[in-house]
């Protein structure tokens, strides 16, 4: 799977970041996840990680576990999708590493 993140729309560098964000529609990498993965946006919008929203089935093998509940490398990806002290070139080369542990190739585009 490629997952496709657009700079203009990507919230990244925030502790109050969820899949998206209601007050200006941004979207941490996740929350660009669900959509590629065909979530709407209702079932993301003020989700704060994959396991408070939607189907579980929906998400990728590896980023929720069989009860539901986040795996390690989901945890990871949320804390290098947030983490305010990473420059976007550090932030992008974690995740680009992280998504590859899912067998998903992600381009950032913007």
């Amino acid at each position: 799977m490629k997952l496709m993140i657009d700079r203009a729309q990507w919230l990244r560098g925030d502790k109050r970041s969820c899949l998206l964000r209601v007050e200006d529609r941004k979207m941490c990498c996740l929350g660009f996840l669900g959509l590629a993965c065909g979530a709407v946006k209702d079932e993301i919008t003020a989700c704060p990680s994959p396991s408070s929203a939607c189907k579980q089935a929906l998400w990728p093998s590896g980023l929720l576990d069989e009860e539901g509940n986040n795996t390690l490398t989901c945890g990871s990806l949320m804390n290098v999708n947030d983490d305010p002290t990473l420059s976007d070139t550090e932030r992008e080369a974690k995740l680009t590493h992280l998504f590859q542990q899912l067998n998903i190739e992600v381009e950032f585009t913007g």
